[in-house]
């Protein structure tokens, strides 16, 4: 049977209010809209049970009224309320499967709109309901809707929610039978407001249970963290997620890494190094061989940078290969090796990537034993860009001299490169701080930004470039400390200089650069 679809008078009529009060649960994502070709909005038999059910009306009452033809059934504690600013599309509110039976004040407040997970996809062969027709009670076969459909239906709309903001991370954490859903978009957790959300009592553990069987796990907990994978087809497109499971105090982690190898892969540019950086960057890379050191406060940011550097190569002129212990985002024209999926330790894949011809290799998190093997590809004449986890540039030299003989180091290594995202002000909404010899400004609140203050991200980069004084500083052992500030007086920008000359062109924040600089 097709389905019926209402119009917002129809739905007035029906339940004894008034039509602005049914644009206003529209508008909260309490009823899922669905725009006709002529730009009408029509509600569904499927929507319209559903939020009524989630609502505690008598559903058999309702439609014996219906039956009679008494349109004056009234549904009392629907709530009303003010209505919230429409949000543009990536915007949109969470759709009723995810939302709670009541809605809370907070979620009520004008101010705390949350980014949509979609209406309910149109169901094929729906027909239209006449304006003059009255609803007939056959909107009552729509209601059989089990639990697992409903979880399904929130589950697929935070992967598609997720990829449509670009998080990289989904944190749900399990307490009891409540459950918290937290996305990091730009680095950082966003865990109250826009991006926090307690799903309806019941569903909770089932939502967990249905992320660990899509990844293929177990569904009873081990008592130890337990990692695999899956895909999900989002927008005609496969995109590839990591769950790592963890049972806690009380509750379980859920943690799941986006993998979108659709996204645009990053080149200087994109990642908004200043150019003059960025020239500095390119000047390394134009040598034949030589190590390069990126540091990072995290795997995913160094790497991000290997991978603009990887763009930058001439792919076709040579061969790169990237190498990780685990697997992570796609390096475009590279070939991947994961070492543990090869059974290999990261250093034994670095010298296996010998027998591969290849040019230039990219290795995720350098440890010492790998290190000496990035050393003997630079001495066979290769170029190797190798990510550490440190604070800076002053870090990554000083555990560079503290593992590695000074003649080795002072001859191998072209370079040591510091990076770090910061998040950029949205320009919509961005404040004027406070009057100063330059402009200084601080994060807003708009609907093109989803209420965070900031869009997208700019990259701080300092390149001490191994050369000249520098290199003769190494050769005799000197420290860590003794090498920057020699590179420093020659003219190499730190990244607190970066960062200060970012804030000077109003496109960060003094609170971004404490947070990310300290």
């Amino acid at each position: 049977m097709l389905e019926r679809l209402f119009s917002t008078d129809q739905i007035a009529e029906l339940l004894g209010t008034s039509p602005s009060a049914v644009h206003g649960w529209i508008q909260r994502g309490w009823l899922p809209p669905k725009r006709l070709p002529d730009g009408r909005i029509r509600i569904s038999e499927h929507g319209l049970v559903r939020f009524l059910k989630d609502r505690g009306v008598d559903i058999a009452a309702l439609m014996a009224r219906i039956s009679e033809r008494d349109s004056a059934v009234r549904v009392k504690d629907l709530p009303v309320g003010n209505d919230p600013e429409p949000q543009p599309d990536e915007q949109r509110q969470l759709s009723e499967e995810a939302a709670p039976a009541a809605p809370t004040e907070e979620e009520a407040a004008p101010t705390e709109t949350e980014p949509g997970l979609g209406p309910e996809p149109e169901a094929e062969g729906v027909a239209q309901a006449e304006p003059s027709e009255a609803p007939e009670a056959n909107v009552v076969e729509a209601c059989g809707d089990c639990a697992l459909g409903r979880v399904r239906q929130v589950a697929e709309a935070i992967l598609r929610d997720a990829v449509a903001l670009r998080a990289t991370h989904i944190h749900l954490d399990r307490t009891q039978d409540k459950l918290t859903l937290r996305l990091r978009i730009d680095g950082v957790l966003h865990e109250k407001g826009n991006f926090r959300r307690r799903l309806p009592e019941g569903l909770a553990w089932q939502l967990c249970e249905h992320f660990r069987s899509l990844a293929g796990l177990s569904a009873e907990l081990t008592g130890r963290p337990v990692s695999a994978g899956f895909r999900w087809a989002i927008e005609d497109r496969q995109v590839e997620f990591r769950l790592t499971c963890c049972p806690t105090v009380g509750g379980e982690k859920v943690l799941l890494r986006v993998l979108d190898a659709h996204r645009a892969a990053p080149d200087l540019a994109s990642l908004g190094i200043a150019e003059e950086d960025a020239d500095c960057l390119r000047r390394v890379l134009d040598e034949p061989c030589g190590l390069v050191v990126l540091a990072g406060t995290s795997g995913s940011v160094g790497w991000s940078l290997a991978r603009a550097i990887s763009a930058e190569l001439e792919a076709s002129a040579r061969e790169i290969i990237a190498i990780e212990d685990r697997r992570g985002e796609p390096v475009d024209s590279a070939t991947h090796l994961v070492a543990t999926e090869a059974g290999l330790t990261l250093a034994e894949a670095v010298r296996a990537s010998g027998e591969l011809d290849g040019d230039v290799l990219l290795i995720r998190g350098l440890t010492e034993e790998a290190a000496s093997a990035a050393f003997e590809a630079v001495s066979e004449g290769r170029m190797v860009v190798a990510t550490v986890f440190a604070r800076g540039v002053s870090e990554a030299l000083e555990m560079m001299v503290d593992s590695i003989d000074k003649w080795t180091l002072a001859s191998a290594l072209a370079a040591v490169a510091a990076y770090v995202p910061v998040r950029k002000l949205c320009d919509e909404c961005k404040v004027r701080a406070r009057k100063a010899d330059f402009p200084v400004y601080r994060p807003g609140r708009c609907a093109e930004c989803g209420r965070i203050g900031y869009a997208g991200t700019v990259g701080l980069l300092s390149v001490l470039h191994v050369e000249g004084q520098v290199r003769r500083l190494l050769r005799r052992g000197a420290g860590a400390a003794e090498v920057v500030d020699a590179a420093v007086s020659e003219g190499m920008r730190t990244l607190r200089d970066c960062g200060i000359a970012r804030l000077r062109e109003g496109v960060t924040s003094r609170e971004e650069l404490r947070r990310v600089l300290g």
